[in-house]
């Protein structure tokens, strides 16, 4: 589904996007206070109805399929329900946001997953993310890092699967890490971490929480998929993916850094260098030039290097502080 401000029409592919914003003004466009959405399935309400109905049917009450088969007054039992307009979701197979999940996407920064999170932003009063500065804030402003805890569970011990299990919180492992982590980052800005469970938000708190996020952590699960949320130049930590590639594709398309690691031995070096990426991008528009560490610190040389710095390969610059520019 292709948004725009307010609008809403159909735009299905992967890449080839671009041209959507120049057949914008050729295209017949819904304002969302004409939407109403239509609940195709028999499950109950979950997490997400808010967002169906603040974002996307503001002035019309959700309703189910089965609403519309039940005959109206004076109408026959078998009577057919017409649409003069009608939006269908895309199944999950076929959305090409996140698939394929085997393997890195050629697919750069996505227009329409952009327009789709300033659509959902505004619908909750929350800034768009096109118009964000690049990581999210200013050259000095403080680099905010959620790391995403699972404490409430759904099912309880004994019904969860060995996916469940494997990829609980270990609060532990959790606060060790966050009292280990620097207070700033090693060009300067302040590093402000914390855990956060979106199981017991709300959907407008986790939407206001990804929307203030530099460097979202977590293991591979549903709550990254709120890294559309974040600004473009932003870091997404991933842990325990294997070889599913859902969120290098989805953070590829929304403009968010991954960095993906196997386990928790590098995480705290991990998220020192996320957070330096994102005061480099901010300060000076590169999202994807890394910082290394300073030499000596801990954790130096510890995560993989995937920037183009200058002196790569020829031990050039490493280990030094840059002075950020002035406001």
């Amino acid at each position: 589904v292709g948004l725009q401000p307010g609008r809403v029409g159909l735009q299905l592919g992967c890449v080839g996007l671009q041209p959507l914003a120049q057949r914008a003004a050729a295209r017949s466009f819904i304002s969302a206070s004409e939407l109403q959405v239509i609940v195709a399935d028999r499950k109950q309400e979950g997490a997400l109805y808010p967002l169906w109905q603040r974002a996307f049917s503001p002035n019309h009450a959700l309703t189910r399929l089965e609403d519309w088969r039940r005959p109206g007054p004076g109408a026959d039992r078998d009577s057919t329900v017409c649409f003069d307009r009608l939006l269908l979701q895309m199944p999950h197979a076929a959305c090409k946001v996140c698939n394929p999940i085997a393997w890195a996407t050629r697919c750069g920064r996505s227009p329409v997953l952009s327009l789709y999170a300033d659509f959902v932003l505004r619908g909750f009063g929350l800034p768009p993310v096109t118009s964000a500065p690049v990581g999210g804030g200013g050259c000095r402003d403080p680099v905010r890092v959620t790391w995403i805890t699972r404490r409430r569970n759904k099912a309880g011990a004994s019904s969860q699967t060995a996916f469940q299990r494997a990829r609980g919180s270990n609060p532990e492992l959790e606060a060790a890490v966050l009292r280990a982590l620097p207070l700033n980052t090693s060009l300067g800005p302040p590093l402000v971490a914390s855990l956060v469970d979106f199981a017991a938000l709300d959907i407008a708190a986790q939407l206001a929480t990804a929307r203030a996020t530099a460097v979202l952590v977590g293991v591979h699960g549903a709550g990254l998929t709120h890294l559309v949320m974040m600004a473009a130049g932003s870091t997404v930590v991933e842990m325990d993916a294997g070889s599913n590639h859902h969120y290098v594709n989805f953070a590829a398309r929304a403009g968010v850094t991954h960095v993906a690691i196997k386990g928790h031995t590098k995480l705290r070096a991990e998220i020192v260098r996320a957070a330096d990426r994102v005061v480099r991008a901010r300060c000076s528009g590169v999202a994807q030039e890394e910082v290394a560490p300073p030499a000596g610190s801990a954790g130096a040389g510890s995560a993989r290097r995937r920037g183009r710095g200058k002196g790569r390969g020829r031990g050039k610059g490493r280990g030094m502080r840059r002075r950020l520019p002035a406001r």
